[in-house]
């Protein structure tokens, strides 16, 4: 499975009990630079094919934080992504 440039891999969401909260998301491990983010999406930096690539699987790490006070930070880690067919 082919992933090209910019191609959006995966939509972040962040769910809470606190009401009218805004969510911003920075990526702390990018998988070996394969991996950024666009707002709450996460892109492909380079063409790479799933299938046959050597990073399989690809582990990212992303840190999600709100507006509460003190901020309030979530690392969610160990994202992993195995293609299977």
């Amino acid at each position: 499975m082919l992933t090209l440039v910019g191609e959006r891999i995966a939509r972040l969401v962040t769910i809470d009990e606190d009401i009218n909260q805004t969510y911003t998301y920075r990526l702390l491990d990018d998988g070996d630079g394969l991996f950024q983010l666009q707002g709450d999406s996460l892109t492909a930096t380079r063409t790479f094919d799933f299938e046959t690539s050597d990073n399989s699987p690809f582990v990212i790490v992303v840190e999600s934080v709100d507006q509460s006070k003190p901020d309030f930070k979530v690392n969610v880690l160990g994202i992993a992504y195995t293609y299977k067919t």
